[in-house]
């Protein structure tokens, strides 16, 4: 039926990586892990970090 883009399905998600975070905001993964950090958005999960993007 309705398929979707890459883009709408990672905008959709609460939670990103730091390298998904920053191929959605077309931007390098450590500017994007800076903005993350500064913002403080960071979350540890399990032995990852991720990104609350809401």
């Amino acid at each position: 039926m309705g398929e979707r883009n890459e883009h709408s399905y990672l905008s959709d998600r609460r939670f990103v990586r730091y390298a998904t975070g920053a191929k959605l905001y077309d931007m390098s993964q450590s500017s994007f892990e800076d903005l993350a950090h500064m913002a403080n958005v960071v979350s540890k999960v399990g032995k990852s970090e991720v990104n609350h993007m809401e």
